[in-house]
């Protein structure tokens, strides 16, 4: 059995580092210091990782009851962390315990009488662990906000990422918020996250605080315009909306794509919970019934959903540099991240630039034969632009959404983005995937996506 605990660390607003998932994150396995002898790798070898790996080996969940009912456990899979390497996938990161808002399925007021410690995270705290991260030579695939309070309520938060930039430059960073700010007020130095994930659930006031009660959703809207139209160092704004069965009508769903679009945010997602609340209308097994009207909207899930559902396994290359004779040198350089299945459909996410920081004429997507779809392009990629400054690309991201092949045979589609420039040949460059041994389509295609392709 194996968990990521030993791939995502998790530092509570308090300084305990805990599991990170939604049962386990009262469950301290260690404590943070300022104090410069404190390291990393001292609290890998402290008493709570410890009885994670020797309850590991022997077979048995550390905690139990609490260890099987998380979603990152995997009871299946051999313990892979023996010998921990020095790369995190992640660091999470709680800058405050407090939140003016009152949503039913957090159990943040619940918690909050016996939680010790102090409700807002100590900078100089942060800065030891980054400190210490560095210095032991751990890589970091990110870092996110996360854990039970807003992290905007922090007075220091743009401390906290300059602090991070400084450490670790080209790790993104992600900042979670319900956004009932001034976004002036948080940020009055300019110093934004990489990626604004903004948490806006519904587009009408009543539907709106049903769930998020004492919110506000003309202050959540603005804050979204007003990230969209600040100079310089610009952050991806992705705004997260719930589906609950108050604010899953057709009508409001459109009407909320029609604000994304006029907001001119890099993304809508239209999430599917687990929670008691969840939509009624539309879950995963339905999820081409949403009605989706505008190019940047895609679904995605609660990590529950998430977790327990197989993704999709590059079986090739998936960067261009790495896959021989996918573009003549010199002339553009194409990274698939990620793709996601849902019901039918593959979400596809990237990054693309000519060698010399150029932006493509247009980008298609094409799985299998079937014919190709136009791909959103010219989305914030701020991590692109740390890892290449020079090229001065803050706009190489790409994504697009497809049906699953009709004529998919097996459990693998070959992806194939295709990048044309206006100064040369179209480049085509084909990513083989594995879906999974739970891939299941039936004999009739999916209904059309019905997106725009201006």
């Amino acid at each position: 059995m194996n968990c990521n605990v030993f791939t995502v660390l998790h530092l509570r607003a308090n300084g305990q580092f805990s599991c990170g998932c939604d049962t386990g994150h009262e469950i301290n396995l260690g404590a943070a210091s300022a104090q410069s002898d404190w390291t990393v790798q001292g609290l890998f070898a402290s008493r709570g990782y410890c009885l994670v790996r020797a309850m590991f080996r022997r077979g048995y969940a550390p905690w139990g009851g609490i260890c099987t009912r998380c979603v990152a456990y995997q009871p299946d899979v051999p313990f892979a962390y023996d010998r921990p390497e020095k790369r995190l996938k992640q660091v999470q990161f709680e800058p405050s315990f407090a939140c003016a808002l009152r949503c039913p399925s957090c159990p943040r007021a619940e918690l909050a009488p016996s939680r010790p410690g102090p409700v807002f995270l100590s900078l100089a705290i942060w800065r030891r662990v980054l400190q210490s991260l560095r210095d032991e030579h751990y890589e970091v695939g990110s870092f996110l906000t996360t854990g039970l309070g807003d992290p905007l309520t922090h007075p220091q938060l743009e401390d906290f990422i300059e602090t991070i930039r400084e450490y670790f430059p080209t790790s993104p960073i992600t900042v979670n918020t319900n956004a009932n700010y001034r976004l002036a007020d948080v940020f009055p130095r300019g110093s934004y996250p990489d990626r604004l994930l903004v948490s806006v659930d519904g587009l009408n006031q009543r539907s709106y605080e049903q769930y998020r009660i004492n919110g506000d959703v003309a202050t959540a809207l603005e804050f979204m315009r007003d990230a969209r139209r600040v100079s310089g160092r610009r952050p991806a704004v992705e705004w997260k909306y719930i589906l609950f069965r108050h604010n899953d009508s057709d009508e409001e769903l459109i009407a909320a794509q029609r604000k994304a679009e006029e907001l001119d945010v890099d993304s809508l997602q239209f999430v599917f919970t687990h929670t008691k609340e969840k939509s009624l209308r539309y879950s995963p097994a339905n999820v081409g019934d949403l009605p989706i009207v505008w190019r940047g909207t895609y679904p995605d899930g609660t990590c529950h959903l998430r977790f327990r559902r197989t993704e999709p396994t590059a079986l090739t290359p998936n960067d261009s540099d790495a896959q021989r004779g996918s573009s003549p040198p010199r002339r553009a350089r194409i990274q698939v991240d990620s793709v996601q299945r849902w019901a039918g459909r593959l979400i596809v996410r990237g990054w693309a630039m000519g060698t010399d920081g150029s932006r493509p004429r247009r980008m298609l997507v094409q799985p299998d034969n079937d014919p190709p779809v136009e791909a959103r392009i010219g989305l914030v990629r701020e991590d692109v632009w740390q890892a290449y400054p020079a090229l001065e690309n803050r706009t190489s991201g790409f994504d697009a959404m497809v049906a699953l092949p009709t004529s998919l045979s097996g459990a693998q589609v070959e992806i194939t983005v295709t990048y044309e420039s206006i100064h040369s040949d179209p480049i085509r460059f084909p990513v083989i995937y594995d879906l999974g041994p739970a891939v299941r389509r039936s004999r009739q295609a999916p209904a059309a996506l019905h997106l725009p392709q201006g």
